[in-house]
């Protein structure tokens, strides 16, 4: 059974994703995982080169552990973002509208801020409630296929993604 009070070190949780994935790529970790921090890309902002962490790194037709590092910047923005909704709606109205009015500010129409994904990824993984492991499973699900992956694919790497945020590694 998993702890559910503990935040998770969001690079162990890539790390143990890719060890039952593709153990074969974990010394890509490091690189991906600085160039993911320096400027963060979220999945589907992958140019027409096939470069989507920036820099010099480019994806390899199969490589895992840069799509670990995107979904998992993109579902842990998704989660703060939500998180300031739900404070809305649990009657907290004043500080949702000024937290919502901030992620605006700080936020592309196009999709989260870098500072936002870099923050993310920085302050770990939160305890999950029912409904947000769900969402995560859905999105990442979502974010997978569009990829490419097949069907047996991206239900593995889901399961194994959301297993490690919620600490059940078994």
């Amino acid at each position: 059974m998993a702890d559910t009070s503990v935040r998770r070190d969001v690079e162990q949780v890539a790390r143990w994703v890719l060890e039952q994935l593709a153990a074969e790529e974990l010394p890509y970790l490091p690189a991906v995982w600085a160039a993911q921090l320096a400027d963060p890309v979220l999945p589907g902002e992958a140019d027409r080169h096939g470069s989507l962490l920036g820099s010099e790194l480019t994806v390899v037709a199969a490589a895992w552990t840069p799509w670990v590092v995107s979904v998992l910047t993109d579902v842990l923005t998704e989660l703060a973002a939500q998180a300031g909704t739900d404070l809305a709606q649990q009657g907290w109205r004043r500080l949702g509208r000024l937290v919502r009015r901030r992620l605006r500010r700080h936020r592309p129409q196009r999709g989260p801020s870098r500072h936002a994904a870099t923050q993310a990824l920085t302050s770990g993984v939160p305890p999950l409630t029912g409904r947000q492991r769900e969402a995560v499973w859905n999105r990442a699900y979502q974010l997978t296929r569009l990829q490419g992956r097949t069907d047996e694919e991206a239900r593995r790497f889901v399961d194994l993604l959301v297993a490690g945020m919620c600490g059940d590694r078994t």
